[in-house]
């Protein structure tokens, strides 16, 4: 099952909703993404 995670990239930035696939990811665990400008590194 898809599963979808909220990332933060700082504090006072909004929560972005991702697709963390079969992966498990628990609450604050770093994560790194490919977006479309690089990646990033933000926090579950």
């Amino acid at each position: 099952m898809t599963q979808v995670v909220g990332v933060r990239w700082r504090n006072n930035d909004p929560v972005n909703y991702m697709i963390a696939g079969d992966h498990s990811l628990p609450v604050n665990s770093w994560v790194v993404l490919r977006m479309e400008k690089g990646q990033e590194i933000g926090w579950v």
